[in-house]
């Protein structure tokens, strides 16, 4: 039996750590509700909101334009685990990776751009998600404000930051710097 190694608060949380193979395993048990929205981040499970009907019709119309103006060297991951480390699988709303890869074997440094739909989860998607994607080298990470009407476009990650980011509004056509020919305006996934 283990004994406690130090002194016990019953008042602070107990915080439990796994890896993105456990939490496989675990979604192959079906100790979780198939509905859930879970994400790993730093070895912690963390629940994500409910998307709402303005959420969905931007990051559908999105998806829909992404796969129908890239050629087929690209693909575009819908919600699928970004395997960053064994610790950090997020499940952003898109990804973008050359389609010589499996998106399995994706990791930060392969990936051309992650896009975030952002409503309830501004803050944490400009600030810890942020964060997440620089550190692993992902090459640029959009977050589409769909209250705002406008787009935060980072690039040129630098350890925990980026080295430039800019807001552009509804309006302005924005071309991922991975897919020079690819010209997006939020304008046309908002109404």
């Amino acid at each position: 039996m283990n004994a406690p190694t130090g002194p016990f608060d019953a008042a602070a949380p107990t915080r439990h750590r796994f890896t993105g193979a456990a939490v496989e395993a675990m979604a192959r048990a079906g100790v979780f509700h198939p509905d859930a929205r879970l994400e790993l981040i730093d070895g912690e499970l963390l629940d994500m909101p409910p998307e709402g009907p303005a959420h969905s019709r931007v990051k559908i119309r999105l998806a829909n334009a992404l796969i129908r103006k890239i050629g087929p060297e690209v693909m575009v991951a819908p919600e699928a685990p970004l395997r960053l480390s064994e610790t950090d699988q997020p499940i952003p709303e898109l990804w973008l990776f050359p389609a010589r890869l499996d998106a399995a074997d994706v990791r930060g440094a392969d990936v051309l751009l992650v896009i975030e739909v952002s409503l309830s989860s501004l803050a944490y998607d400009l600030g810890p998600k942020a964060a997440l994607y620089a550190r692993h080298g992902v090459a640029e990470y959009w977050v589409v404000d769909v209250d705002g009407a406008r787009t935060h476009i980072h690039c040129k990650p630098d350890g925990d930051s980026w080295a430039e980011v800019r807001i552009a509004d509804a309006s302005e056509t924005l071309t991922p710097a991975a897919l020079p020919g690819l010209a997006l305006r939020l304008q046309d996934f908002l109404s």
